[in-house]
Formats: C-alpha cells, structure tokens, sequence
C-alpha cells in the first residue's frame, strides 16, 4: 500500500511541476530561515546551561537608590560572599571576581614581545567548586590558592608558549619584576557562557579582597545552594544581612539612619538572579560582558514560525485551487473501493513527499548560509551535526510541515462526492474561493507587518547612530595600553603632542566610547550632610587638555588649565549633576567627598570646587539617560586619546606608533579610532535591523511565489474567458487589469490588517530605548513604504502571468469550441 501511494504520489507531482517546483521552493526557504533562527534561538535560550549546577547557581545583584540615583548592580562588596557563607545555611559555596582589564603578558626571562591579554579577572580558589571547568594542566588542589598565581585559558597558554601543558612555568604581567607562577590551564569557556576568562589570578594576590567595607561595590559574586534550598525564601533574609552589616556603615559615614533612609525613598537590596538568566534578562551595571536581548529572541522566534506559516500557506492555496483538477481522480479511486481514509492517506503521503525534499533542501540552503548569517549578524552559530536531537527535529519538522500543509487539502479532496466527482461537476464554489482570500490576505499580512517593523527598526538605528552626543568622536585616535607604559608614559604624551596634525592629546582611563564608566562615589555639597542632599555621582580622572581633545562644550565656568595649580582640587560637572544637586549658580561651590580613612578608620572628608560645567554628553550606552557625572584631575590612565586635524589618518598612527616603539618597543601598539569604536557600540542594534529586514524580503518573497502560482493557475483556468473577452474587444490592457484589481484589493486588505498590529509592536520595542525617533512620523513613512513595496510585488507578480495570458492567440484556446 505505502509503495503504491509513493508511486501514485511521485508520479502526481511530475505531472504538476510547476505548482510542485513553487511548493517546494517556497517551503525549502521556509524551513531554511525556520532553522537558522530556531539555531539563533537555541543558542540564546542555552546560555551557560553547560554547568551541571546551573539550576543552584546564583549570581547576587543589588538593586541601590540613594538621592536622584537608580543603580543596579551586580557587584558587590568583598565580604559578602563570607557573609553569606557564615550567614545562611542554604549557601554551600561561593566566589568572588575583579575584573582587571588587559594585561600586558609574555613568558617569564624571555624577549619576546609583550602579548595584550584582555578578560582577566582575579578569582577566589573555590572558582572549580562553583563553576564547571575542565583543568587540562595542573592539579585541581592547588589552583588559585596563593599570591602571583594563576591559571591560563588553553587558547591563551598556546598563544604564549605554542602549547597548552604549562603549569609550572611563569609568566611577567606588565613588565613587574614579581613573576606569576602558572598553576593550571583550563579549557576555554563555552560560547554559550556570559563570560570567557583568559586569565584568573589568584584573589589572595589582591589586598582590596581583604577590606572590610560594605559600601564599596566591585566584585562580581556567585553563590552555590545546596540541594533542595529555597531562593526565596534565601531572599527574604537578606533584610536582616543588610541591617546587620550594611546600615552600621552608612550611620558611621552619612550620618544616616534607617528611618531617614526609607522616608527619603532610598534603599539598598540585594537579590538572587539565576545564573541562566544572566545572558538575556541582564544589562546592568559591571556586567562581564555585554548580554543578548530576550525580546530579540521571541521576535525571530516569531518571525521563523511565521515565515514557516506563509510557506505552508502556498502549499494549501494551490492544493486546493488544483483540487477540482483531481476530481475524477476521487471519483475512479471512489469506485474502485477506496475509502475517505486511504484518500487522505494519498494525499498526505503527496504532502509528506513534498515536505521531505523542502526540509533536505532547506537544510542544504540552512548550512550553506551560516557563514554568511554570522558574518552579518556577528554570531557564532553553527549546526550541531554531532548531536541526535538535530535529527529528531529535522524528522519532526517534516512531518510537521507534510501534516499542516496538506491536512486541509487531503480532506477537502478526500470530501468530493462520488458522482459529482465522476462527471467532473466539482467547481470552486465561494466558500473555496474565499478561503484562498483569507490565505492570500494572512500571507500578505505577515509580510506587511515585516516590512513595517523593518523601516521601523532601520530608522532608529540610524538615529542612535547620528544622534549628537555632546563630544566630537570624528578624527580621534585613541590609544590603548598607556598605563602599561608606566614612568614612560608621560615621554610618550609628549612625543605624540609634537606630531603634526595633533590638535590636542589627553590621557585618561575613561572615555565615551569605551564604556568604563563604573567609578561611582558619594557627593554632597558643603554645609548638606544630609541623606536627601547625598548624590552617588560617576567620577572621572583626567587631565588638562580632557575638555579640549574630546570636543566638549563648556556651559559654563572654564576647563582645567595648566595656569590654575588649584585645580588639582576642583571638579567639572555635567549638566544633569547640577540639576540633582539643585544648583542655580554651581561655579564656586564647594562639592565635598570621601578620600578615603584616617589612622583611627574614620572617613575623611575631602572638598572639591567647582570651577565649570560641561555641556551632558553620553557616555554609557546610547541606549541610557545621562546620569551625573564630574570630572576630576588625574594623570594616570589607560587611554592616550590624540585629536587629528589633517585628513590622512594612516600616516598619523604611523608617526603615532614610531613614537610608542621609542619608549617601549617591548610592548604591542594597539589603537582605535573613537568614531569606528562608537559604530561597533550600536552594532548589535544595527546589525537586529539588517538580519530583521532579510528574513522580511524573504517572507514577501515566498508570498509573491504562491500568488504568482495562484495567479497562473487562475489564469489557466480563465483562459477560454480571456479568449472570449479579446474577441468581443478587450484591450490587453483591460484584462490584465481584471485580474490585478482580485489581487490587488487582498492586498490591501492585508494592508489594513497588518498596520496596526505591526505599528502596536514597533511602539512597543521602541520602549526600550530612552532616545527614540518621532514614531508618528516613522510611522507613516513605514506604512506608506510596506505599502508600496508590497502593492508593487504584488502586481508585478500577477500582471506578469496576466500579460502573457492577454497577449496569447484566442484561437488556441477556442479551438475546440
């Protein structure tokens, strides 16, 4: 019986090649897109599922309000993790990391040239207790256990001795005389993990792992339940940590009460997030590195099934726009004693065969464009060959597609009645044409609300990419790695200062565009000691040409000047932080801070004066409001930033790198232009947008191939019509347009339908960005340009096989009339 429908059902579709060759094209780049993104989807939804305790794992996160100042954070204080351990029952283990940004590395007693080392991280010695790692090198006892050690990723020991069995050798960290003993080499991380350590060196190595304080925030804390335990109920402990260790402190350097705290609206909470939650419900601030977006992954997920949906559609519309073709198949197969049964059985089988050569060749197109997807969308997504539940998919994907594809043909067909179907009587009645509406209109729809979605997205990244951000990034080189140079640096600020082309030339560990801005200290200004005049302000160290080379505008007061000795006590804020404080005439007032302990452990005061004020410019993502910030004199830093005034960059950063190989010609040359950094910042965004508008030509594309087939199907079966209308004296013209008007009112149908539910959605993920486009302008622009687009897709497809229909000899189709 199946040979004999395989048969039936191989030689039914030869027959029909054409419809047969549109079905599987469309449903092979359906089940295509359907892949890569269910693999996109996968691979987000599987972060750092890996660890075999990751349904244990926490990672503590505190959740601060102090004045005007909303902060999340996921660092923490040093003792915490020893608080929770000696506290709580339910916390089995714990670890700590401080992150450390590059390093500069080479094996120990060697000349070979210094190799940047990026993602390093000091780690407490219970990191193999917590976290899953395969040591390669090295016994586990001993890892992380005593001061200048470490551990190496396999990647990293290979790049610097040529092979990954290295424990026991040294290593030279930044030129420093002390050698770091190497420990062990453990095996990369996985990518599906929300951080990737090159280095861990040892916590005992860092004496602010020792400090008591319980209001500095710098450590990334990771806690292990035991089986069986309770977050919540973990978390609704933390109250009492809190009073206990926290609040004693903040009496001690605010003068501050709890009363006094809650009745300002301030707070302190800690919490528990799931370490498997991390990757995409996480951007706060100390992240290891930058997350993913859930709202990306439901969207494509969306996006697949529906393009899944469309393909499917085509198959069912031509089905059943065929099914009147096949009526005297229904009726012979009734007589000779099949029943409705072994009908939908053929038919299915048909369905299933079509299915199965779509999914073989959209896996086929799915594997050949991976590289291509990754390298727009900057992934790293691959097809686990190796692994069986690839395959189950893929057999459940076909049947899937098969099953709902020809489900509703394979009973309509099966339905026909027998001596109706005999004589060929069977019509497309109304109800059969509408449904085919109803599918043209659903596909068109989907595809519309894409194209909406798709300009939508595309104009806001192209605004948060020109937006003014209050400095100038254009034609500034910034060089990494300064503080490297140690006693060095300022020769090589010098040398840099004296090429032509530099205007100006500052250095400084923070930048806009680099993202380090997490160095947050408590101000009041003089004389308001209290909690409700306390501000948490982000503080920057630069130097006297800070202002100058980045471009900033002064509002008011003037930048630091080399004239002014005084200024190394003398703050610039920005305009936001004028406004917390409720400053009406800031130049002149005295802003007082922390600078660190007496002998006897009591806070020091220190006061600042504020000499100027610098126009707002951004400096977390673009994605954030500007939050108060000043700045302060320092001259140590990791970035040397030269602002360039003549057009030929290139032989700039030659003169640039000639002076850096004068001071240190050990050390590597690494640089950036701030501009290039900035477009990387919102690249993800950018690159949501190009991927998001793919797969929406995609979707149009698969509509357009099925009502290209349903346009010449209805065509075919029109032809006598056509012929008879041409002799009675219609213009080519006229006839096309009868045919296009059908179409062309589904699709504006679809138009109707689609627009507020694709303009609902955008409003919706332009939520979450605090710079947005003017979306009732977009808006319209969207509507109009899906429109358009689709309105012209659509009657180019139809007119083309109407055309040819119209230009045909009536006599051909007349001929036996």
């Amino acid at each position: 019986m199946w040979r004999n429908n395989l048969v039936i059902g191989l030689r039914s579709l030869l027959k029909h090649r054409f419809f047969t060759l549109i079905n599987t094209l469309g449903l092979s780049i359906g089940v295509a897109c359907a892949i890569l993104i269910g693999l996109y989807v996968q691979q987000e939804l599987g972060y750092d599922a890996y660890n075999s305790k990751a349904n244990r794992l926490y990672r503590l996160k505190v959740d601060l309000r102090f004045g005007d100042m909303d902060n999340e954070l996921v660092v923490v204080p040093p003792p915490a993790a020893s608080a929770f351990l000696q506290d709580f029952p339910e916390v089995v283990a714990a670890v700590r990391f401080r992150e450390r940004g590059p390093w500069m590395v080479r094996p120990a007693n060697t000349l070979k040239q210094n190799l940047q080392v990026g993602k390093t991280y000091y780690a407490d010695s219970s990191m193999m207790d917590v976290f899953d790692m395969t040591l390669i090198s090295g016994l586990p006892q001993a890892q992380l256990r005593k001061p200048n050690s470490l551990m190496l990723a396999k990647s990293l020991a290979v790049r610097l001795f040529g092979t990954w069995d290295v424990a026991g050798k040294q290593v030279q960290v930044d030129d420093d005389s002390v050698m770091q003993d190497i420990t062990g080499v453990f095996e990369d991380f996985p990518v599906q993990s929300h951080f990737h350590p090159n280095i861990l060196f040892a916590m005992a190595g860092l004496p602010e792992s020792r400090e008591p304080s319980w209001l500095s925030h710098n450590f990334q804390t990771y806690i292990l339940l035991r089986d069986g335990a309770d977050p919540k109920a973990l978390s609704a402990k933390f109250p009492a940590m809190v009073s206990r260790y926290v609040l004693p402190q903040i009496k001690q350097y605010f003068s501050a009460d709890v009363e006094s705290l809650n009745s300002n609206g301030d707070h302190l909470d800690y919490y528990l997030q799931p370490l498997t939650d991390i990757h995409l419900q996480s951007s706060y601030i100390g992240e290891f590195e930058p997350g993913g977006d859930a709202r990306y992954v439901w969207v494509f997920g969306s996006v697949g099934i529906f393009i899944l949906l469309i393909a499917c559609v085509n198959f069912i519309n031509l089905s059943t726009a065929r099914a009147t073709g096949r009526a005297r198949e229904v009726g012979i197969r009734k007589t000779l004693g099949s029943g409705k049964t072994e009908l939908v059985i053929q038919f299915l089988t048909e369905s299933i065969m079509v299915s199965v050569v779509s999914v073989f060749l959209g896996f086929l197109l799915a594997w050949l464009s991976v590289p291509v997807l990754n390298q727009v969308a900057g992934s790293s997504i691959s097809i686990p060959f190796q692994q069986a539940n690839l395959w189950f998919s893929l057999i459940g994907l076909t049947l899937v597609i098969g099953v709902l594809a020809g489900a509703y043909p394979s009973f309509y067909m099966a339905g026909f009645p027998l001596i109706d179907a005999l004589k060929g009587k069977i019509q497309s009645g109304k109800s059969a044409q509408l449904f085919r509406s109803v599918l043209v209109v659903f596909q068109f729809a989907i595809s519309i609300a894409l194209v909406i979605s798709t300009v939508i997205v595309n104009r806001q990244m192209n605004f948060l990419q020109n937006r003014k951000l209050g400095f100038d990034k254009d034609q500034l080189l910034v060089v990494e790695d300064v503080g490297s140079l140690r006693s060095k640096a300022a020769s090589f600020q010098n040398e840099v200062s004296r090429l032509p082309g530099v205007t100006h030339t500052t250095r400084s560990s923070f930048l806009p565009v680099v993202g380090e801005n997490n160095n947050n200290t408590i101000f009041w200004p003089e004389g308001k000691k209290n909690v409700e005049s306390q501000v948490i302000m982000t503080n920057w160290r630069v130097d006297f040409d800070y202002v100058e080379t980045l471009g900033m505008e002064m509002v008011a007061g003037r930048a630091f000047s080399k004239d002014f000795p005084t200024d190394s006590q003398a703050m610039i804020l920005n305009e936001t932080a004028v406004r917390t404080f409720g400053l009406t005439d800031p130049v002149g007032t005295r802003i007082i801070t922390f600078g660190g302990e007496d002998e006897n452990g009591q806070p020091i005061e220190t006061p600042l004066k504020v000499i100027g004020v610098v126009k707002d410019f951004d400096y977390h993502s673009v994605n954030e409001n500007v939050t108060p910030l000043c700045l302060m004199m320092g001259f140590r830093g990791s970035y040397q930033a030269i602002k360039v005034s003549q057009a030929d960059a290139r032989e700039l950063v030659k003169g640039v790198e000639a002076a850096w190989k004068k001071v240190a010609p050990s050390q590597p040359f690494n640089y950036f232009f701030a501009d290039d950094k900035f477009d990387r910042m919102v690249r993800n965004e950018t690159k949501v947008g190009e991927v998001f508008a793919a797969f929406s030509l995609l979707a149009i594309f698969i509509a357009c191939l099925g009502l290209f087939a349903l346009a010449a199907f209805m065509v075919e079966r029109r032809a006598k019509e056509i012929s008879v209308r041409k002799i009675l004296g219609s213009s080519s013209y006229q006839i096309v347009g009868l045919f296009s008007r059908e179409f062309m009112l589904l699709v504006g149908i679809a138009l109707l339908l689609a627009t507020p539910i694709g303009l609902y959605l955008m409003q919706n993920w332009l939520e979450g960005f605090v710079f947005r486009i003017n979306f009732l302008e977009v808006s319209a622009i969207a509507v109009g340009s899906a429109g358009l687009l689709s309105g012209f897709i659509a009657l180019a497809t139809v007119s083309s096989t109407a055309i040819r229909a119209a230009m045909a000899n009536p006599a051909q189709n007349l001929r036996s009339e």
